[in-house]
């Protein structure tokens, strides 16, 4: 047996060895370690071992054929052989296989990590902003592993990458002017993650005025439903940096201020005590804070009064407001208390005629 034949049996014994190694392995991995990791308080270990069930193994077997080949093909004996470009290439193959076989696990690592963190926190928020915010990361993460291993095996093979990093620092640079205003809304679009000042289904008022329910929190927009049935779509980046107001923060509390005339001549104190009657009788009407009537002003026409009450919950503020001023008008026609419109009393003078001339 020559010495090339030798080393090969020497090669086969360690891919024998590495694939029995890779099989005791998977059985360690899947009948004890990934149990006693279901054991622990935390779910964040099993499915980092879940994740890596598969590609962990395939690391074993292609690193330790890849060292077994390049210790026989590394000896004096049959130094010769190596160099010749069919067993350069096969060496080129192996690492290769070994440098995506650990990428694949890394990523692997990652990805089980960010499912783990969709599973128990993204799909509590109501919202798909952190499910896509999940999806763009692994996105992210497979491109960055993957870059990373090709510049690992360029350098393995002495090939320059200097210029395809420099290509590519151009391209990143022209596709971030191109793109800034994306790129803006989804950086906005990360912040509102982490910050909250809203979510699913609060009712927000914008900087422009206009408001209405959030629908959604994409990762470029946001969707806010309006009451006549339309949807506002308002990119990331104008939200985080504008004021909005949340209906629903710190609670669906809220308080109503109502501003109501009457008539001069009225009295005020009789008038007082129908508002509070009606207030403390109303059933969706807090009882504390406590309502409060004051008179606030002499007007024009009237003499003007804000209510000022409390309800439980901002979607019922119309029909609150609704049947309290029914009941209102009811009891002021009955109690003969007038609810002015605007007047003026316009005086006429007359000139006395001049003297008549003789």
């Amino acid at each position: 047996m020559t010495d090339f034949q030798r080393e090969l049996l020497n090669l086969a014994i360690w891919a024998a060895g590495s694939a029995v190694a890779a099989l005791i392995l998977k059985v360690i991995w899947r009948r004890v370690l990934i149990p006693l990791s279901k054991k622990t308080k935390t779910t964040f270990d099993a499915a980092l071992f879940e994740a890596a069930d598969g590609p962990v193994y395939w690391v074993l077997f292609a690193t330790g054929i890849y060292f077994g080949a390049s210790m026989a093909f590394a000896r004096e004996s049959v130094q010769h052989y190596g160099e010749h470009q069919l067993w350069r290439f096969c060496l080129g193959a192996l690492y290769l296989n070994v440098v995506l076989s650990v990428t694949m696990t890394l990523y692997a690592l990652v990805h089980g990590g960010v499912t783990w963190y969709a599973e128990n926190f993204a799909e509590r928020t109501q919202t798909k902003f952190d499910d896509q915010a999940v999806t763009l990361f692994n996105r992210f993460a497979k491109i960055v592993f993957l870059f990373i291993a090709l510049t690992i095996v360029f350098r393995h093979f002495d090939v320059e990458v200097t210029g395809i990093l420099a290509t590519a620092g151009i391209a990143s640079l022209a596709f971030a002017f191109a793109a800034q205003d994306t790129i803006a809304n989804m950086i906005s679009g990360v912040i509102l993650m982490f910050d909250r000042p809203f979510k699913k289904g609060d009712r927000i008022t914008l900087a422009s005025g206009a408001w209405g329910d959030v629908m959604e929190i994409g990762l470029r927009s946001t969707k806010v439903l309006s009451f006549d049935q339309t949807v506002i779509v308002v990119p990331n980046a104008e939200i985080a940096k504008s004021t909005v107001v949340n209906h629903n923060a710190p609670d669906q509390k809220v308080k109503i201020r109502h501003k109501l005339g009457v008539a001069y001549g009225s009295d005020m104190d009789k008038v007082k005590a129908i508002l509070m009657e009606i207030l403390t009788g109303h059933p969706d009407i807090l009882d504390d804070p406590p309502e409060e009537v004051f008179f606030t002003e002499f007007g024009d026409s009237s003499l003007d009064l804000l209510i000022v009450f409390w309800i439980a919950d901002y979607r019922e503020r119309f029909r609150i407001l609704d049947e309290v001023n029914m009941q209102i008008k009811s009891r002021f026609e009955r109690e003969d208390v007038e609810i002015p419109f605007p007047q003026r009393d316009i005086y006429v003078r007359e000139q006395a005629a001049p003297p008549a001339e003789a």
